[in-house]
């Protein structure tokens, strides 16, 4: 291992904070992908309860984007300080690492431009002249735009923990047994299991479950 110096206290509590941010980011990312990013799945959740699925969507890739749109604020907005990706480089001394840090925020901010709008215009305002529908509406959100602004987040902190820890996070290799997989099984498993109440044409399974809910 290298000799690091010590991180600053200060720099140490910002980290500490963005990473929890970010680690659960990118579970949600995840869990997200799991349940809507896949053919077979989305087949499940159409056949199943599609309305009530079609709102958790809204709200998780909704709170997704304001979350990945927050790491870019700028350090102080009006009088109140923001925990982000420009306050975290503010704290940090080395000049070369803070001037890395804040070229990959600049690119992150970059992909995040649509976002940007999507949550002044839609997301944390409403917007009189596009509900009115006098404005253009708010351009579309790529995958490849969450993809790659997530990457350059990531490379932007693990700069932070190499020079200081001399090691790597992996904020993408999120591993959970109660999943979106999971949640996708127990759907199936449950169609499955009325259509072969069905073909025997007995119901009493689904009555006492019904009884119970």
């Amino acid at each position: 291992m290298k000799n690091a110096p010590p991180i600053p206290s200060a720099l140490q509590e910002k980290l500490t904070a963005i990473d929890n941010e970010v680690v659960l980011l990118h579970f949600k990312w995840t869990y997200l992908m799991q349940l809507f990013g896949k053919e077979k799945h989305l087949a499940v959740i159409n056949a199943t309860a599609p309305s009530i699925f079609s709102v958790i969507e809204e709200a998780m890739f909704t709170d997704i984007l304001l979350t990945l749109i927050r790491l870019v604020d700028p350090p102080k907005s009006n009088k109140q300080n923001n925990l982000s990706l420009r306050s975290l480089a503010a704290d940090i001394s080395d000049h070369a690492l803070r001037d890395q840090v804040a070229l990959l925020e600049t690119q992150v901010r970059a992909k995040t431009q649509d976002i940007k709008v999507w949550r002044d215009k839609k997301l944390a305002h409403n917007d009189l002249l596009r509900l009115l529908k006098k404005s253009a509406p708010v351009p579309p959100i790529q995958i490849s735009q969450l993809t790659s602004a997530l990457a350059l987040v990531r490379e932007a902190l693990n700069l932070i923990h190499g020079y200081f820890f001399d090691t790597t996070v992996l904020y993408d290799q999120c591993i959970t047994e109660k999943d979106g997989n999971q949640l996708a099984f127990y759907l199936n498993y449950g169609l499955e299991c009325w259509a072969e109440d069905k073909e025997k044409r007995d119901f009493t399974r689904a009555k006492k479950w019904r009884e119970k809910t």
